[in-house]
Formats: C-alpha cells, structure tokens, sequence
C-alpha cells in the first residue's frame, strides 16, 4: 500500500468514525503528519494510527 493509499484510510477512518468533514480531518491531520509518516513506516494498522493521532496532542512541524 502506498502511503497515499495510507493516509486517505486514515482520512476516511477519522471522517467515519468522528463524523468529521474533509476540512476538519485536514484541519486535524496537518499538525501530524509527521506521525502519521511514521506510522505508515512502521507499518501500523489505519486503525491503530487513527487511535494514536486522537490520543496525542498536536506538535509543531518543524520541515527541514
């Protein structure tokens, strides 16, 4: 699976399971995306990944 394919899953688990629109899962998922990276690396369930990014709180990106 590609991490595009990933990350529309988690996307998609989050709008399903939170009720959330598309902006508001884009809203919650920019300040993450380097977990959500690291979870597709590691090989982590969509589930699991939707889980640990509600339960972890939003860092600050720094992009080198």
């Amino acid at each position: 699976m590609s991490f595009d394919d990933f990350s529309d899953l988690v996307e998609a688990h989050l709008m399903q399971e939170q009720e959330w629109t598309e902006i508001q899962v884009a809203d919650f998922i920019s300040p993450r995306t380097r977990r959500l990276i690291q979870a597709y690396q590691e090989g982590d369930s969509v589930a699991a990944t939707a889980s640990i990014l509600l339960a972890e709180p939003p860092v600050q990106q720094h992009w080198e």
